[in-house]
């Protein structure tokens, strides 16, 4: 004869087994953005002086608006105040933390090519 079982009146302990699944699936796509800009605009006048003649540590505002009279190019600094404010917003330039007045400089994994043409002045 085989076992039998004998109900003794006693529960058996409920085993609780928790399972959790996570998953992680991480999608990354890189690509380059190339923006042309010239010296027409305040913004390319700005990144012309920041990549050729300001320094890469840090620059003021005040730095940045004498380099712009050497070139002839009066802006006033309630146009250049904004424009630099939307450039660190934007990644193009860096705001330096803590620096009082505020000190800027150029991102050191950013392509910024300046390109020279002939003709009348820059």
């Amino acid at each position: 004869m085989g076992p039998s079982a004998v109900f003794t009146g006693k529960t058996q302990p409920i085993e609780t087994l928790n399972l959790e699944h996570r998953e992680l699936v991480v999608n990354l796509a890189h690509e380059e953005k190339e923006l042309n800009m010239t010296t027409g605009t305040v913004v390319g006048k700005v990144l012309f002086c920041a990549v050729t003649e300001l320094s890469k540590d840090g620059f003021s505002e005040a730095d940045l608006s004498e380099i712009l009279k050497e070139h002839g190019w009066n802006v006033p600094h309630n146009t250049l105040a904004p424009t630099l404010g939307g450039l660190a917003r934007d990644g193009t330039l860096l705001r330096l933390e803590g620096m009082k007045p505020a000190r800027y400089r150029l991102p050191q994994k950013v392509k910024l090519n300046v390109r020279r043409e002939g003709g009348k002045g820059e």
